[in-house]
């Protein structure tokens, strides 16, 4: 058997699992939910799970550590530019990466989902803004970075789990324009 097609059996088995987890996650909190029910709803045997997860909290270690290994990547790809001080092609690669990852946005961001990991996304984000925010802020405002970005964190987590469960409405540009005027509206406050 060829790599690419155990490769492709292996993707499509974790898809599945992870459609079944995301499913019950809409209903039961992670730690409530068994390896049974997981395998039952995806149609595969528990020997299958174990191949590719200890447990149910493995899985869901998993597939936050690839969701942030994502979040890092799409950073990556964006070079803050304080001269030109434009954050819409950022937000724009955030925003088409939420839509294509609606599935797990949705679980994490509904009542089941797990605040931790929203804190931990918080405080990657910040750690890798800061240094540039800080940047285009006067020194009175530097002193409130914290309470600013704590605002703006919490608005966007919020704007983000309205869009979903409105079913995502509007396209990703025009997400991503809304938030870049709300952050750099709240922004003039601390200059």
């Amino acid at each position: 058997m060829g790599e690419r097609t155990q490769d492709r059996r292996v993707r499509k088995t974790r898809k599945l699992l992870r459609q079944s987890l995301f499913q019950l996650m809409e209903h039961k909190r992670v730690q409530d939910i068994t390896v049974r029910e997981i395998t039952e709803l995806s149609d595969l045997n528990r020997g299958t799970f174990y191949i590719h997860y200890k447990d149910v909290f493995d899985m869901m270690e998993q597939i936050e550590q690839e969701l942030v290994e994502d979040f890092n990547r799409v950073f990556e790809n964006f070079t803050p530019n304080i001269e030109h001080n434009d954050p819409l092609p950022l937000f724009i690669e955030l925003f088409r990466y939420l839509q294509e990852n609606a599935d797990v946005g949705r679980v994490l961001l509904g009542p089941h989902g797990d605040m931790a990991f929203i804190n931990r996304l918080k405080t990657f984000v910040r750690e890798r803004c800061l240094t540039a925010w800080k940047q285009l802020f006067s020194p009175a405002g530097e002193r409130n970075f914290d309470y600013f970005y704590a605002f703006i964190a919490s608005g966007f987590v919020g704007l983000i789990d309205l869009w979903y469960q409105r079913d995502m409405p509007e396209d990703p540009e025009t997400m991503a324009r809304t938030a870049v005027k709300m952050i750099t509206g709240c922004m003039h406050a601390l200059t």
